[in-house]
């Protein structure tokens, strides 16, 4: 299907309503020859791909060319080998992929929460599940349109080595992937239960039993309600449907109904009393359900327009972020209480202090705050990527305000991304609302060899956004 422009005025707007961008030049491509044939008519300019845009990063903003690859999404399941993969076209959404997977009696090899995004837009960014590497770790192999260094459009494949480590997670710098090529496994069970904890260390020693759980740090309460979950070799449920039934109409919608009317009209008084005596028992403790896994490990956010800010952090730093993220947001709700003098002084320090005296009282926060392991991994730019093994927490804040009224949220994101950022080195998910600006060299030792690799495949700079070329 030939390609197509649209004005300047035409704007093109992502999931949470937080990034609006009108390009020069809008294209739809349907195969990889397509893509080559946009390279070439709009060689000298600058490039972006996009895909289904569930992000709330300025990742795949554009203002001069922007691609749209969600038609590129065909699917080859490859089984007659000892190792089967699945080769995705670049514009396939999860879910697609899941589904067609499923027929098969496959899977994938981790599970993020959402299965909105594409296949290219998951593992550019990192996208992650819990217990397990990030998506992007498992990519065996990637097909990248891009320029040569005399301008010619050309497709370079990415098999191993250091390029892999750049190309796997690249927020689209290098050029536009078509299609990427992962490991599949054969479909799975999973068992899961909630269970509710006062203290963290008793959460996270529960993961040598649940090693694929993930929990939430309860606002106003303080305490953490457990997912438990694990692999299984039990059968599948006779209350299963039962229990997706729960999750759909009691959790999906039910709850966020609840939240999503008292975040807008009644945040001061009945979120507090909410969270403290009315939600977290509304949870079912103790039921115990198997099912097959892309049915346990993932949600649906997506039903419900929010914001989303999400802090990596190693597992040796966790208790002090959850004391600092507990600390923050009692001031932002207004209560003061003391804290360690490192917070203090790191809030002077990383030049946030006019910023934090006027987040006081300005929010309160309305949303379980979610945290799941991910173990490390060898990209020089996942949020999990590390020269050791240590794993790394993935702490996620969300609002369900009105896209009018995300002040106090933007202001809370912003104090708590570069405070934690200065102490404990903490990295924004690049998929997730990342406060600007950031150092990307501060955060990742790897930052400038991934640069040296992207400048090579990408020596034009086709790709290259502003906001990297200035870190």
């Amino acid at each position: 299907m030939p390609s197509t422009n649209c004005t300047k005025s035409e704007s093109i707007q992502n999931f949470g309503g937080n990034v609006t961008f009108s390009p020069v030049h809008h294209e739809v491509a349907s195969n990889e020859a397509e893509v080559l044939e946009i390279l070439q008519r709009h060689r000298g300019r600058r490039v972006r791909a996009y895909g289904s845009l569930h992000s709330w990063s300025q990742v795949a903003k554009c203002d001069d060319v922007a691609v749209n690859v969600s038609r590129l999404n065909r699917i080859q399941i490859h089984t007659d080998t000892p190792n089967p993969t699945v080769t995705v076209g670049a514009g396939c959404q999860i879910k697609q992929l899941l589904a067609e997977l499923n027929l098969h009696g496959w899977t994938t090899p981790t599970l993020g929460l959402i299965t909105e995004q594409t296949i290219s837009g998951a593992t550019a960014t990192a996208t992650h599940g819990s217990g397990r590497h990030c998506l992007s770790h498992y990519i065996c192999n990637l097909r990248l349109a891009t320029y040569d260094s005399e301008g010619n459009q050309v497709v370079k494949e990415i098999s191993g080595g250091e390029e892999l480590q750049a190309a796997c997670c690249s927020l689209g710098t290098m050029g536009i992937v078509t299609e990427v090529t992962i490991p599949i496994r054969k479909q799975y069970l999973i068992e899961e239960h909630f269970r509710e904890y006062k203290e963290l260390d008793n959460v996270i020693a529960a993961e040598r039993e649940y090693p694929l759980q993930q929990f939430f740090f309860t606002p106003w309460k303080w305490t953490f309600l457990a997912q438990h979950r694990r692999e299984t070799q039990a059968s599948r449920s006779w209350h299963a449907l039962v229990y997706r039934g729960f999750w759909a109409w009691g959790m999906d919608h039910g709850l966020h109904w609840f939240i999503i009317a008292t975040a807008r009209w009644l945040p001061d008084w009945v979120c507090p009393f909410a969270f403290r005596y009315v939600l977290s028992r509304l949870v079912p403790r103790g039921w115990r359900v198997v099912d097959r896994s892309d049915l346990q490990l993932t949600m649906q956010h997506q039903l419900y327009r929010h914001i989303e800010t999400e802090l990596f952090v190693k597992q040796s730093q966790l208790s002090e972020m959850l004391d600092l993220t507990r600390w923050l947001l009692e001031w932002s709700a207004g209560q003061q209480h003391p804290g360690c003098d490192a917070w203090t002084d790191g809030i002077s320090e990383c030049g946030i202090a006019s910023d934090f005296d006027r987040l006081k009282g300005c929010y309160r926060h309305h949303y379980p705050i979610c945290v799941r392991k991910v173990q490390s991994d060898n990209g020089l730019i996942t949020m999990s990527g590390s020269d050791d093994d240590e794993a790394w927490y993935a702490v996620s804040f969300i609002s369900y305000a009105n896209p009018e009224k995300r002040a106090g949220f933007l202001q809370f994101a912003s104090a708590i991304t570069h405070l934690s950022g200065h102490l404990f080195l903490a990295r924004p998910h690049w998929g997730k609302h990342i406060p600007s600006p950031i150092t990307c060299r501060d955060l990742y030792s790897n930052y400038d060899r991934f640069m040296e690799i992207r400048d090579r495949i990408d020596p034009t700079n086709a790709f290259l956004p502003a906001w990297m070329a200035l870190n």
